[in-house]
């Protein structure tokens, strides 16, 4: 039951990252055609444009990090599976001694709030190209209200999850024969 309920947010949070990173590719060509020569690459605190550039390097990095990071959130899942020395968890000991299904719970929580983190980071930026594109096209004089929204998702990403991650390491550790865990 844990990891029906699980997996499907997991399933889901995989489906968004795709969807997100569709959206950044082809947003981007179009973007690409449609700005000026001109854009801004930096906001200030008041989400304004304090720094411009010419289009270039700067647009096309912008536009390969969401793929980066989100293969870097997979991977790590991924690699400290694995690697498993990578981990750092408070009794990392203990529940790397217990058997397999036992950490289960543990590594399909860290895959679901590694890949929650990664939509979470797909939103901002997604939100940050479109801010940015609509100063660029002068559609509005800053990144708008959608900026900061996908700032307080991210950071609610981690408020959510890291207690939950926490509180499995502490329950599959405490209670090492029952692979079933909390919420």
């Amino acid at each position: 039951k844990y990891c029906d309920e699980r997996c499907s947010m997991k399933r889901l949070y995989h489906i968004a990252n795709i969807l997100l990173l569709a959206a950044i590719g082809a947003g981007g060509i179009d973007l690409w055609n449609k700005l000026p020569e001109r854009i801004p690459v930096h906001f200030g605190f008041n989400g304004q444009p304090d720094r411009w550039t010419v289009k270039g390097w700067e647009l096309i990095l912008l536009l390969l990090l969401p793929l980066m990071m989100t293969v870097l959130f997979y991977g790590i899942t991924a690699l400290t599976r694995r690697y498993t020395w990578l981990l750092n968890v408070p009794d990392k000991e203990k529940l790397l001694a217990l058997p397999a299904a036992a950490q289960e719970p543990f590594w399909n929580m860290l895959g679901e709030f590694l890949a929650a983190l990664a939509a979470s980071m797909n939103i901002l930026i997604l939100s940050l190209l479109y801010g940015m594109a609509q100063v660029a096209l002068g559609k509005q004089a800053g990144l708008g209200w959608h900026f900061p929204a996908s700032l307080v998702v991210l950071f609610l990403c981690i408020l959510v999850y890291l207690p939950k991650l926490l509180n499995i390491v502490k329950v599959c550790v405490e209670s090492p024969s029952s692979p079933a865990a909390p919420d």
